[in-house]
């Protein structure tokens, strides 16, 4: 048979996001993250779960900082537009029996530390 899977490997392209209307959005801050779910297996296989509907995406957060939206085919986690809060929203993402955490900042322009 085929083997389990043994870990699901996460990540996103930017564990720094920021509101739209941000200062901090025209400084380069990305206003959303792309999150991406891999499978890995002992003989060494991956295999892209993403958008897999098992896929789990559980957000623990104190306010409503972010959403995760499904858009052209890839998972997207932005900041909430229902507040304007900033802090980490801490995420864990699971499938099957299998899960891993990870945490996004949502960041305002004000908390940057900028250098000249």
């Amino acid at each position: 048979g085929v083997p389990a899977p043994y870990t699901l490997k996460v990540a996103v392209s930017s564990s720094k996001i920021t509101y739209p209307q941000d200062l901090a959005a025209f400084a380069g801050i990305p206003t959303w993250t792309v999150l991406n779910a891999t499978l890995l297996y002992p003989d060494g296989q991956s295999k892209d779960v993403t958008l897999d509907p098992r896929l789990r995406v559980n957000v623990s957060q104190l306010t409503n900082l972010v959403s995760v939206t499904v858009s052209s085919s890839q998972l997207l986690v932005s900041a909430s537009q229902s507040g304007y809060t900033f802090g980490v929203a801490n995420l864990t993402v699971g499938y099957a029996s299998l899960s891993t955490q990870l945490s996004v900042a949502v960041v305002g322009f004000a908390g940057l530390q900028l250098s000249s």
